[in-house]
């Protein structure tokens, strides 16, 4: 997560356990030793004072503190940032891509689906290489480890060029059981790093966190990146296929001709949708695109992306360099 409070701010910093070559590794997302643990509790402190002072009017504290939008129906993205995204012409690359980010929304119920996303950076580009976003409805309970094995699979085989590539993954843990069956089924697969969550109890959590402080994270760091021009669509973009169910096993079919469309398509109306929207009281509020039975599973899974392969970076530089394969 990221704490702010006033000019405070502390990003987590990730441990790799085990050293290269990578085979099946786990990254701990959690608190630091020394200074950012004291930070952090330092920012909990303010936050906890500034509370006080505002009186329990969280949108007040957030307005104030955090430049939050607290009004109704605030875009998160701009016209002119999905202009930017969606006319930039595709990213072309030449070289072995040495790491390629995968993250998933998986389906809380309900109306949602299984979506994902899938990237890499290159020359100060984030560029997107994997898109889909799947409904799981009558399908098997292990469809979400077929989906993001062959995501994996597909990743390293639609190109030479993707071949040699590090995966690193993370899926959101709500509901929970999906990124701890997830991360089973991936242990099979070579040179993967899944992304978990270090408890305070030191029991690893499968599962990336998403609470209101980060999502505030993922939609600014997008929208910023959105508007420079820094995400770009590549050349090699493409999607996973439709889902079946053969003799009670899950099967991925080819995508059909025009998926890719389809795919952007979703991706430009859920950033178009994603807003501020507060409760009842009026005093609090939280971004989403769930309004009027829309989806926005497909753009949490490109804010995840965004964000989760910047905090990746910046803790393992040497993710910009080709891993010993």
């Amino acid at each position: 997560h990221a704490l702010h409070a006033g000019a405070i701010s502390w990003q987590p910093r990730l441990q790799q356990d085990v050293p290269h070559p990578v085979r099946q590794q786990l990254v701990r997302i959690g608190l630091a030793e020394g200074g950012p643990r004291q930070l952090c509790v330092h920012a909990l402190q303010v936050m906890q004072y500034a509370k006080m002072i505002y009186g329990g009017r969280e949108d007040v504290n957030a307005r104030e503190q955090y430049a939050v939008i607290t009004d109704s129906n605030q875009r998160a993205f701009t016209h002119d940032a999905v202009r930017t995204l969606f006319s930039a012409p595709p990213h072309v690359t030449n070289t072995f891509v040495d790491c390629i980010y995968l993250f998933a929304d998986p389906t809380g119920g309900g109306r949602s689906d299984f979506s994902l996303t899938a990237g890499f950076w290159e020359s100060g580009k984030l560029v997107v290489l994997l898109q889909d976003s799947l409904c799981l409805r009558d399908c098997p309970s292990d469809t979400e480890q077929v989906i993001m094995t062959r995501a994996v699979e597909s990743l390293r085989t639609c190109n030479p060029k993707y071949s040699r590539a590090v995966i690193v993954y993370g899926v959101e843990y709500a509901p929970v059981r999906v990124p701890a069956g997830i991360e089973h089924a991936m242990r099979s697969l070579p040179h993967v790093i899944t992304l978990w969550e270090a408890r305070s109890n030191g029991v690893p959590h499968a599962g990336l966190p998403k609470t209101q402080e980060n999502t505030r994270d993922m939609v600014h760091n997008t929208a910023n990146l959105m508007e420079h021009g820094i995400i770009q669509f590549s050349e090699d973009y493409f999607t996973l296929g439709s889902l079946g169910v053969l003799d009670g096993k899950t099967t991925i079919k080819d995508p059909k001709p025009g998926r890719s469309l389809q795919v952007k398509q979703m991706l430009l109306d859920g950033l178009e949708s994603f807003e501020w929207v507060m409760d009842r009281s009026g005093k609090s509020g939280k971004w989403t695109g769930k309004i009027s039975g829309k989806k926005d599973d497909l753009t949490v899974s490109f804010m995840m992306l965004v964000y989760w392969s910047t905090v990746y970076k910046r803790s393992h530089p040497s993710a910009a360099s080709r891993a010993p394969l």
